[in-house]
């Protein structure tokens, strides 16, 4: 059973999960699992288009479990089958703490100047880091823990703060992020795209001038 902290984690990979087309079941019981995985529980499972994925909860720090070797032999085997483990850091169990504005605004400029010396993918990342803790300071509820990238675009939509051309945008950016930083490096990203990103930053920090 996952702890409240993890609870929440779990909520927010779910949401993720369900934007990107999965159907998540929470904490499966032992009969939707093949026999093969018997004694291990996952906090959930994603299904879509065949694809079955086991999500897992972690808190940083905690040993690796006995089931390990058991579950990676059965994905060795069962390639339709593939596994997420989403790790809560300790640290952050009683929430990440708000970052000064100037701050943001500091690491904003800092990913301005990658993009301008040609550093796209770096820059996209840092910027995106800007996104997240300037919608931490808009919404600190909301955003207490880490989000993945789809949650943030849908609660700041939900909200109001970006209109739905701009989370358009985004979407196209959560997913050339997602593939870099999983070593997936065949893709840039285009101008019109940053653009918008640091448009969107821009707003958050009116004190900024042109960019």
């Amino acid at each position: 059973m996952p702890r409240q902290s993890e609870r929440e984690l779990l909520t927010i990979v779910r949401n993720e999960l369900v934007a990107d087309g999965y159907e998540v079941i929470l904490e499966p019981s032992a009969k939707l699992l093949p026999l093969e995985l018997a004694g291990y529980f996952p906090d959930a499972i994603a299904i879509k288009d065949g694809e079955k994925i086991l999500v897992e909860m972690k808190t940083s720090g905690e040993p690796r479990a006995l089931d390990h070797k058991k579950v990676s032999k059965f994905l060795e085997h069962n390639p339709e089958w593939g596994r997420k483990v989403f790790i809560l850091n300790s640290l952050e169990s009683d929430g990440i703490k708000p970052q000064e504005d100037r701050q943001i605004v500091d690491e904003i400029f800092r990913a301005i100047e990658l993009y301008n010396k040609s550093h796209g993918m770096p820059a996209l990342l840092v910027a995106w880091a800007c996104l997240e803790a300037s919608a931490r300071r808009l919404m600190p509820e909301e955003f207490r823990l880490a989000q993945t990238p789809g949650r943030i675009i849908e609660l700041l939509a939900m909200d109001g703060t970006i209109t739905p051309t701009e989370a358009d945008t985004l979407r196209e950016l959560k997913d050339l992020r997602n593939k870099y930083v999983h070593g997936d490096f065949s893709d840039g990203v285009a101008d019109r795209q940053i653009r918008q990103l640091f448009s969107i930053l821009r707003r958050f920090h009116p004190e900024m001038k042109d960019i």
